[in-house]
Parts: structure tokens; sequence; C-alpha cells
């Protein structure tokens, strides 16, 4: 469980966010719909949002807080997990992430958990920064990319390996996200059968 002073946190149904007022940015994360029939697609989105209106310049500490990390690539400055049940942001690590069918929830498109810092557009999820010269990029440099927001579309679930796909099974689920800068937000959406 996160604590702090300068945190504050909303929820409305599909939808929460987490605010770090001292850093001036915000976790949102998103599923919609928040229900539906066997083989619905649920659309998830988890982004990394400054709230300022001016540019903000923010040092990364990959602060994930467990939450699962793609093994093949760096995370982004967002990452999020699907539980099978009902968790929240404080006990989340009680369930087991369950593995989805053709989820993008890492960013492998540039090095992004590498940086050392992130400045961030005024009120935007675009970011730039240096991409260190050990990450294979060349001299550092500077990239701009708008998958600060890591967006899938869940559908179906691997209920037992990589075998066969299947449509997640009626119950409850949690989707759970966490940003570079230790923020956890999680969500519910329930498949009816």
């Amino acid at each position: 469980m996160i604590s702090s002073s300068t945190s504050t946190s909303s929820s409305s149904v599909g939808t929460a966010t987490v605010a770090d007022n001292s850093l001036g940015i915000e976790l949102v994360l998103s599923v919609n719909p928040s229900q539906g029939p066997v083989a619905t697609s649920f659309e998830v989105n988890a982004t990394v949002w400054n709230m300022l209106s001016r540019p903000n310049n923010v040092t990364g500490v990959n602060d994930y807080h467990g939450v699962q990390f793609n093994p093949l690539c760096n995370n982004g400055p967002v990452t999020f997990e699907v539980l099978s049940g009902y968790y929240t942001a404080a006990n989340f690590t009680l369930g087991a992430p369950i593995i989805i069918h053709g989820v993008q929830n890492m960013m492998c498109i540039v090095p992004t958990s590498a940086l050392s810092f992130y400045v961030f557009q005024a009120n935007s999820d675009v970011f730039m920064g240096p991409i260190p010269q050990e990450q294979g990029m060349g001299a550092p440099a500077s990239m701009t990319t708008r998958w600060a927001t890591a967006a899938d579309s869940l559908v179906n679930v691997y209920s037992s390996g990589f075998a066969s796909p299947e449509p997640f099974p009626a119950g409850m689920y949690t989707i759970v996200a966490a940003d570079n800068w230790g923020q956890l937000a999680a969500v519910h959406f329930t498949v009816a059968s």
C-alpha cells in the first residue's frame, strides 16, 4: 500500500486515477466495458499524465511494486497485469497474474524504463527523455513518443499454458497498473455467463 500526504485517488465504474501532487503526475487506468458476456473485448488503457500546465521534468525511479514486467523488453513508464478475482491496489499481490492472449501491456518500442528522467509536455502523456548509450541506441539522444499509454483489447486468456487461447471464463477480474513512480491503480471487469 502506498501512503503519502501528496497522493490522491479517485475511482468510478471502470476507471481509477491516482495522483502524486508533489510530482505533478497521475496514473489513469480504465477498462471498458466494465462487464460483458463471454468473448467480450475489454479495452484497457493505462497512462501517466502530466497534470501541470507547463512541461514537467520527472526523475524515473523504476518502482513498479511487483506488477509483472515483460522479460523480453523494458517496461515503459506504465505496465499492467490481469488477475482472476477481486483485488485492490493494497492486496493485489495475493492474486496470481493470468496469461492473456495478444496483450501488449509493455512498451517495447524504445527502452523507456532506462530513462533517467522524463520530460512530459504540458497537460499531456507525451514525454521525451535521453536514451542511454548502453541501451544500444548509439549516442545519447532524445525520444518522443505517445506510447506513454499502454492500451490493449483483452479477449482471450491462456488457461493452461500457451497452447490454445480461450475466452475469459465467467467471473470477476482485476486489472492492476503501476507506473515508474510507484503509483498503483486497480479497476475491475466482470464476464457474465
